[in-house]
């Protein structure tokens, strides 16, 4: 299981907490994200999935998973794949642990936020926390060298996400219509749009503010996972069905 989600939940939690600002935060059902999306992937749909129905999950992509990286590495990918996107970066292991530790922390991020809306001694004393992660030991507990945190029942249900995220690129024609709808996200909500035609590419270069890659700023690997999966073919992850993955990341903060 990857170490911990204490190093990813810094970027989440940022994202998670400019969502909540603008009213953007994901709908949830039962503790779980993208249930449409879900559904319509297990039993079938009457047609390919439009732009709104995968905005969400788009914007999901573009400021979570992409947290996965960081802002260089993303950057380098972008300069030697000129005409490639995010979509051609992202592993279903990179999915699949983004949604795992939104849902399993999300409660928890909201109560963090609530507490300090608290503006007095007294509203702080008389907040009650009651918030836990869903999949992961208690937030700051003291784990032993070399623990992870996560339950048996977050082992199993990150299971679970990766075999949704290979059925999303098995489905040809709902990954297809991601990708597409993907490069017109990219027109709406960046500022710098490299258009395919012009020879650039055609994602931006992201940042921690989501947009090109232009403020310098040095300290753009802060919420950088890596996973050692990483390195294998797309092409075998979603061959591989019979493997059982424990995403076993090294998370490392600068």
């Amino acid at each position: 299981m990857y170490t911990s989600c204490s190093v990813y939940s810094q970027c989440g939690l940022f994202w998670f907490t400019e969502d909540r600002k603008n009213g953007k935060t994901l709908p949830i059902e039962e503790g779980k994200i993208f249930v449409s999306i879900r559904m319509s992937l297990e039993e079938g749909y009457d047609a390919p999935p439009s732009y709104d129905d995968v905005e969400l999950f788009l914007h999901f992509v573009d400021k979570y998973v992409s947290c996965n990286y960081g802002k260089r590495e993303l950057s380098k990918f972008y300069r030697l794949n000129r005409s490639k996107t995010l979509f051609d970066k992202l592993t279903v292991f990179d999915i699949a642990y983004t949604i795992l530790v939104y849902e399993n922390s999300r409660d928890v991020w909201d109560e963090d936020l609530r507490f300090k809306e608290c503006r007095t001694d007294e509203q702080r004393n008389a907040f009650n926390r009651t918030a836990t992660q869903l999949y992961h030991v208690k937030k700051g507990a003291k784990l032993p060298t070399f623990a992870e945190g996560w339950t048996d029942d977050g082992r199993d249900y990150y299971n679970e996400l990766v075999e949704l995220a290979k059925s999303m690129k098995r489905d040809g024609v709902f990954w297809t219509e991601l990708v597409k709808h993907w490069r017109e996200y990219i027109k709406r909500h960046h500022k710098y749009y490299y258009d395919k035609i012009q020879g650039e590419s055609e994602s931006p270069i992201l940042d921690a503010e989501g947009d090109a890659d232009d403020d310098g700023d040095e300290d753009d690997d802060e919420c950088n996972v890596d996973i050692p999966e990483l390195d294998r073919n797309d092409d075998e992850l979603v061959e591989d069905e019979e493997e059982e993955v424990r995403p076993t990341s090294r998370a490392r903060v600068r």
